[in-house]
């Protein structure tokens, strides 16, 4: 049944009710004095007293599923929004923690900021809320018992959102994905198919030749699967100079046909700054092809010193850029590139742009320059509105921890939240996080984040396996051929399924099946695998939720009829994993239990 609302006035407020079978699902509050309704042709008109010449003219556009509202001023006012429900609220993108559905306190004074960030969230009865045009809301979100609270305030003249009222969740994200866009094409088959290597989290910034191919040579000498090697930072003497370090690197062109030799692809990191002390920064400065304070360039301090940012609004500094990563695959062979950075808090206040642009929408620009000329092979981080470009999107870096507040556990509930808004191909970050400050990967930690990761779309090792001991390494290595095994399923669901209708790939119980809000470590690879990764330290064991129909333990080989919760036994090797009956061919279903059985003899004989 479809929820409805009601537009309800009184003279201090204006707020709508959504509803379903007379319960009170969501609750839109504006806390102003109103005044001269009208409404016509579907559409109400009427305006709303902020204080002291602040008058706001608001536009509802009323529809049976969803409703348009449009507030906008004469001059600068705060526009404060209130939300209130008693279901489970999701979306928003990127956070730190990562609660699925959200929960706790969460304040934030510049909304989007960074990696995948978008202006909706959604309700587990169906409702969802898209802010438009880019706005930079202030946003505060509390779950106190059984109530969520939302606040946001933008301060401006105009603030457009919609109301989407879906049969379900599932009807809701086919709503949200027609107002956004599905994806008009896909990455390459071998991000799919094979893993990333990449050298940032064994090495950091002491990265070398000699380092890469020793990298490369270890993977084949190892048994694993060969992928692409990704060469990370540092690989330039300054940031922007977009030229090989000759210290470092004394021959790249001779390195890469070596890794081509072995069978990888191989791409380089890259991003949108111009470092000051690097050649090319007076250069851009001089020809306007960097964003703009005032007048001068824009001084933004990243991770890596100050810089001047591209302005990749600007079709100059645009081409300049595109020639300058086409130089790097024309004389080395780069088949890609890993392109970092781009979030909308270097786009400071009061920065400008070619074109105007907002921060979020700079993130866009830099997504639209990247699918333009390097899509397929391209790995990104950063997005607001850039579902339909269909690019391969890593989740922010995650930290080398088990818990939701960016460890393991986070993997699952960023990889569910980001396929919820629109972004089906996502590769989880590195294995076993990135080793930041005094945080080391035991091998306890690296093998549950192997398992955790190997079903997910794409995979990215970074940390070296065989620096643990032999069987973690021999686990390491049985799920990066069990990944490549899955991505055989992986591959045609997006070619039946999310380049038809945009549906995600890696789903939370409740997109297929009803209930089930509230489970944040486990999911299914198009309803047609579950997987239940184990994620917490020293766990042997762990409750298992099945839905309806029928699944087949891909360990035993038993049937099980859902719904179901099983106590699973989860020895350091395993990962639990069914197959909905008759949803796998029998073919891929055989390798897919080959492949268990060679890392439950792994496990066994450890």
């Amino acid at each position: 049944m479809r929820l409805t609302y009601e537009l309800e006035f009184s003279p201090d407020r204006f707020a709508v009710r959504v509803k379903s079978k007379g319960e009170e699902q969501l609750i839109i509050e504006a806390p102003y004095q109103l005044s001269d309704a009208v409404e016509a042709d579907g559409k109400l008109t009427f305006h709303m007293s902020a204080g002291q010449d602040k008058k706001i003219t608001a536009e509802v556009v009323r529809r049976e599923a969803s409703a348009s509202f449009s507030l906008e001023s004469e001059n600068d006012v705060e526009i404060a929004l209130s939300f209130r429900t008693q279901k489970e609220v999701y979306g928003a993108g990127f956070l730190v923690p990562q609660h699925f559905p959200l929960e706790g306190e969460l304040k934030v004074d510049s909304f989007p900021a960074g990696n995948v960030q978008l202006p909706y969230v959604f309700t587990s009865s169906g409702v969802g809320l898209l802010f438009m045009d880019y706005p930079q809301l202030s946003v505060s979100f509390k779950k106190d018992g059984e109530q969520s609270a939302l606040l946001t305030k933008k301060v401006g003249r105009k603030l457009r959102f919609e109301l989407l009222l879906g049969k379900n969740v599932k009807d809701l994200y086919g709503m949200f994905i027609e107002e956004v866009g599905r994806p008009a094409s896909a990455p390459s088959s071998f991000l799919f198919s094979h893993p990333i290597y990449s050298t940032w989290a064994e090495y950091k910034k002491a990265v070398d030749q000699d380092k890469v191919l020793s990298y490369a040579r270890g993977v084949l000498d190892r048994g694993f699967p060969v992928g692409t090697l990704e060469i990370d930072d540092k690989w330039e003497v300054h940031y922007g100079d977009f030229t090989f370090d000759a210290q470092k690197f004394p021959d790249p062109s001779t390195m890469v046909r070596r890794i081509h030799e072995m069978g990888f692809s191989v791409t380089l990191w890259v991003y949108p700054f111009i470092n000051v002390e690097s050649e090319n920064y007076e250069l851009a400065a001089k020809q306007g092809w960097l964003v703009s304070d005032g007048g001068s360039p824009l001084k933004v301090r990243w991770w890596n010193g100050e810089a001047g940012l591209i302005d990749v609004t600007n079709p100059r500094a645009r081409e300049w850029f595109r020639t300058k990563l086409l130089v790097l695959q024309r004389d080395y062979g780069f088949d890609g590139f890993k392109f970092d950075a781009g979030d909308a808090g270097f786009f400071k206040d009061g920065a400008t742009s070619f074109a105007g642009v907002r921060p979020s929408e700079f993130t866009d620009a830099y997504m639209g320059f990247i699918a333009e000329s390097f899509g397929q092979t391209a790995e990104t981080r950063v997005s607001t509105f850039s579902q339909r470009l269909g690019l391969l999107t890593r989740l922010g870096d995650k930290d080398s921890r088990w818990g939701l507040d960016n460890g393991l556990a986070s993997v699952i509930t960023s990889t569910l939240t980001y396929s919820m808004l629109g972004y089906p191909f996502v590769m989880p970050d590195m294995i076993g996080g990135n080793e930041y400050r005094d945080e080391r990967c035991d091998h306890e930690l690296f093998t549950r984040w192997v398992e955790a990761s190997a079903p997910m779309p794409s995979i990215q090792f970074s940390i070296i396996p065989w620096r643990y001991d032999e069987n973690t390494t021999a686990l390491a290595r049985e799920y990066a051929w069990f990944h490549v095994t899955i991505s055989k399923l992986t591959l045609k669901l997006v070619k039946e399924e999310t380049l038809k209708d945009g549906s995600p790939l890696i789903r939370p119980l409740f997109f297929d099946h009803e209930g089930y809000f509230d489970l944040a470590d486990e999911f299914t690879l198009g309803d047609r695998l579950l997987f239940a990764p184990v994620v917490e330290r020293g766990a042997k064991s762990r409750e298992v939720k099945l839905p309806d129909g029928k699944w087949i333990d891909l360990w035993t080989g038993d049937e099980v009829v859902g719904p179901a919760a099983l106590e699973c036994d989860a020895p350091i090797y395993k990962l639990p994993a069914y197959a909905r009956k008759g949803a796998i061919d029998e073919p891929l279903l055989k390798e897919i239990r080959e492949g268990i059985e060679r890392i439950r003899a792994l496990g066994e004989g450890a």
